[in-house]
C-alpha cells in the first residue's frame, strides 16, 4: 500500500479536523463538535522527524517518534483505529461467563479467539 492510499484510508475512516503543512489531526467520525480524544501527527519533512500524539481534552501525550513519513502515517492510522474506533462486544459471552458454574467452563469459553478479545474489552472497561 502506498503512502497516498494510507492517507486516503485515514480520511475515509476518521474525521480529519486539522490538515496543514506540518500537522494532521483526526477524530472519531461520530460527528461531535469537540471530541474528547483525538490523534495528532506532526511532521518536519526536512529533518525527517515525525511525532505521534494522543490528545485528551486538549492535553497532548507523546506516543512515539518516527524518522520516515510512511511509517508515521501508518502508525497514525493504526493508533487511531485502536483509540477512536468504537469496539463491539457480544453480550451473550458476558452472560455465559457470569453464569458459568465452573472454572473449566470459563476456560472453555475463553479458548475461542474472538472471546479473548471480549475479555480484553472487559478488562479495559474495568480500569
Amino acid at each position: 500500500m502506498d503512502l497516498g492510499a494510507i492517507y486516503k484510508l485515514v480520511e475515509t475512516e476518521f474525521k480529519v479536523i486539522q490538515s496543514e503543512k506540518d500537522v494532521i489531526c483526526v477524530a472519531p467520525i461520530s460527528g461531535e463538535s469537540y471530541p474528547e480524544i483525538t490523534v495528532k501527527l506532526t511532521f518536519n519533512k526536512v529533518s525527517n522527524h515525525y511525532v505521534l500524539y494522543e490528545v485528551v481534552r486538549g492535553k497532548e501525550y507523546k506516543v512515539d517518534v518516527f524518522s520516515d513519513e510512511y511509517n508515521s502515517v501508518l502508525a497514525l492510522y493504526i493508533f487511531s483505529k485502536s483509540k477512536l474506533e468504537v469496539r463491539k462486544y457480544d453480550v451473550n459471552v458476558e452472560n455465559e461467563i457470569e453464569g458459568a458454574d465452573s472454572l473449566n467452563y470459563v476456560q472453555k469459553i475463553l479458548k475461542n479467539p474472538f472471546r479473548r478479545k471480549v475479555l480484553f474489552f472487559f478488562r479495559s472497561r474495568a480500569r
